[in-house]
């Protein structure tokens, strides 16, 4: 059977990292796009995640223009010193009037298709999601995807890995496209041993 249009990923190997913590991060609020910048656990934690960049030849990074993003590509860009193209399509999930308050029964209600006032539905978020990876994936490689834990849920469900676990601040992912042309093979590496935490409380 066919995937739909809008959830095929293009099958060419990326590197994917989350962004450093921010202080909603912290106190379990659901950013979505406001734009919330790095607190200083934040940055020390994108100026660890330097060490994972070691000989990956990245060529590009395309990040998410809100500012935890955008300041954590800045931070590893010191090392690569390589092209940045922001994508808005890369940015998190619009939550609309619950953007600031604390996850609960109201979000895996979204998840599988309530409407937030003023927000995007999970579906529009998703199919939007993909269209900014496969925009990214159409630069030269290799390419570093600095954005979201929301964008790495679009790319588990493109790709059919929901087994892959939560991914924390700072963490790196290798997205490796194998011959078999639905394959991936999906490596994570921590600068440091991070507590997991529940991508809910930590877009």
């Amino acid at each position: 059977m066919q995937k739909p249009e809008w959830s095929q990923l293009a099958h060419k190997s990326f590197y994917f990292i989350r962004h450093g913590q921010t202080d909603w991060n912290a106190e379990h609020k659901a950013m979505g796009i406001t734009d919330i910048p790095l607190n200083k656990v934040g940055e020390e934690q994108s100026r660890q995640a330097l060490s994972l960049l070691n000989d990956l030849d990245i060529k590009h990074i395309c990040y998410s223009p809100l500012k935890r993003a955008f300041k954590t590509a800045e931070i590893l860009n010191e090392k690569l010193q390589c092209k940045m193209t922001p994508l808005d399509d890369l940015k998190e999930f619009n939550l609309g009037n619950f953007a600031g308050t604390v996850i609960d029964d109201w979000f895996d209600q979204w998840m599988v298709g309530k409407c937030l006032p003023g927000g995007e539905t999970f579906q529009a978020f998703i199919e939007r999601a993909i269209r900014g990876v496969n925009t990214a994936l159409k630069k030269d490689g290799p390419i570093l995807i600095v954005a979201h834990g929301g964008i790495y849920w679009a790319i588990q469900r493109a790709i059919n890995r929901l087994d892959l676990p939560d991914l924390a601040n700072c963490c790196l992912v290798s997205f490796k496209a194998t011959a078999n042309n639905e394959a991936w093979d999906c490596v994570t590496s921590s600068p440091q041993q991070q507590p997991t935490q529940s991508l809910k409380a930590n877009s």
